[in-house]
């Protein structure tokens, strides 16, 4: 598995972008040829060849990839084709998002990897979390390019749900589309509980699911996995949002001892109240985006077993080490040191 992953740092690139990673479609085509569907035909049609789909290194245009995505549906005659393919696609299938996800400590901050680094997947479309009392929410974010928000809200709970079991079905899921005519698959993708014509697609878990620990839990693979994530999204990620302004403002700060809302304002040229009325409009805050930016940092630190508890307290911003063995419970629900030695 890691032998593979350094090779994706190399992944060519198209001239036009954004780009996607071909996994979805190349999957798409040998599901529908399976089928009887006439695949080639549609490929010789597009500006895709077969040899771009096939190759796991190429990055294609994503407008032509979704583009032949949507032909092939339409020439499948099954308007649920792509959802039937979801639970199908193999874990390892998407390379790196695949392994930092399933070796993330618990569920929550497995879907919190793959709405970070999604980019890496598609840079059109993403995905944020959004927390509520009670409840965390994955929601999808459509892009310039639109996007089926369903079939991607199908192959993460579908993900999870292989590597974590059926505790991982998510709670409530809400999709913008029509009812699903088949129950038993959008039972199979979704659980029980769905709601359609919903305002925004998203995945909903409760507090016990989100702190769900998985199998494949691995502390010090993802360290490493996480640095490589981190540098394929530095060199995918397209324009970001406020809030990834903010995050990245965050880091910055708390290096500085200066992780306040002025401070941050500041850097991004506007009035503390202005930044806290837009980060609302997005669905976030900034209190929201201090903590998940400790709750990053916090185990990039602690896997340096140079640094005492203490002083990676001091380096998040906590006045003691009491307030953020508070904060690291709440996240982790276990202290730095049992994380520590769980590793």
């Amino acid at each position: 598995m890691l032998g593979r992953e350094p090779e994706s740092h190399a992944m060519r690139r198209p001239t036009e972008l954004p780009s996607t990673m071909g996994t979805a479609l190349r999957h798409l085509v040998r599901f529908a040829e399976g089928r009887g569907v006439d695949v080639q035909r549609l490929i010789d049609d597009s500006p895709l060849d077969r040899a771009m789909l096939d190759d796991p290194l190429v990055r294609l245009p994503a407008a032509a990839a979704d583009a032949l995505f949507d032909r092939i549906l339409r020439a499948g005659g099954d308007p649920l084709l792509h959802l039937r393919m979801a639970p199908e696609v193999p874990i390892g299938a998407f390379q790196v998002i695949d392994f930092v996800a399933s070796s993330a400590d618990t569920l929550g901050e497995g879907y919190r990897s793959l709405a970070r680094y999604f980019c890496i997947v598609h840079q059109a479309v993403g995905f944020s979390v959004e927390e509520a009392e009670g409840e965390h929410r994955f929601v999808y974010r459509p892009g310039a390019l639109g996007g089926d928000g369903a079939f991607s809200m199908a192959m993460s709970a579908t993900r999870f749900v292989a590597l974590a079991g059926p505790a991982a079905t998510p709670r409530r899921a809400e999709l913008i589309r029509a009812p699903i005519d088949d129950p038993a698959l959008a039972r199979r993708l979704f659980g029980d509980h769905v709601v359609y014509g919903a305002p925004r697609d998203m995945l909903v878990f409760d507090d016990a699911q989100w702190a769900l620990p998985q199998p494949g839990r691995n502390p010090m693979l993802q360290a490493v996995l996480q640095q490589h994530a981190r540098s394929l999204h530095a060199d995918l990620a397209v324009p970001e949002t406020l809030a990834d302004r903010v995050a990245a403002e965050l880091r910055r700060l708390l290096g500085q001892g200066r992780a306040e809302l002025r401070h941050a304002a500041r850097r991004l040229a506007m009035s503390p109240r202005t930044l806290q009325r837009r980060l609302r409009a997005d669905g976030t805050s900034f209190q929201a985006l201090l903590d998940a930016t400790r709750r990053d940092l916090a185990a990039h630190y602690l896997a340096d077993e140079a640094l005492t508890v203490l002083d990676v307290a001091f380096m998040l911003g906590y006045a003691d080490e009491s307030a953020f063995h508070r904060a690291f419970r709440r996240w982790h629900a276990r202290s730095p040191g049992e994380w520590r030695r769980d590793r």
